[in-house]
């Protein structure tokens, strides 16, 4: 009966003005699903024998190699700040991966043009204005050469 006791301190101690709030006692609830998860795999992993309630809540046993509900407060801050790089991460390969994407896209549509206007399905003025129109502008600086150098692959294939 200790230990019921123990938890409500333990609620009301965490309490800020938004304790009662529903998206806040949700938050709460998922953090302590979690603790006692991994209290309960780490008890199994390591073949230990489960803590009795009132030890398990027991607010002294404040250091995570204890696997008491105040030691996994620390656990739950690592494994959140562990979710936060991960999601930090996998904005960034996103953004980096739609970028290359991108520049893949550009150079797929540089290449068709060059080629159309050199096997002579489009003339200059077209190539010309598609660059300039549909690429970023490093694309339309590079242009002749660009043409010759496809003209000279195109030779090197048919000798």
């Amino acid at each position: 009966m200790q230990w019921k006791s123990l938890t409500i301190i333990f609620l009301v101690d965490q309490g800020t003005k938004s304790t009662y709030t529903k998206e806040h006692l949700y938050k709460l609830m998922q953090q302590f699903r979690w603790r006692i998860a991994i209290a309960a795999k780490c008890f199994n992993d390591k073949n230990w024998v489960a803590l009795f309630p009132s030890q398990y809540f027991d607010r002294m046993r404040k250091n995570p190699g204890d696997v008491a509900f105040q030691g996994t407060r620390f656990m739950w801050h690592r494994f959140q700040d562990k979710q936060a790089a991960k999601q930090t991460n996998l904005q960034k390969r996103t953004a980096e991966a739609k970028q290359r994407n991108e520049v893949l896209k550009y150079n797929d549509l540089y290449r068709k043009a060059i080629q159309n206007y050199v096997l002579g399905k489009k003339d200059k003025l077209w190539l010309i204005s598609y660059v300039n129109r549909n690429l970023p502008n490093h694309y339309s600086e590079n242009l002749g050469k660009n043409v010759n150098e496809y003209r000279d692959k195109i030779a090197k294939k048919a000798a």
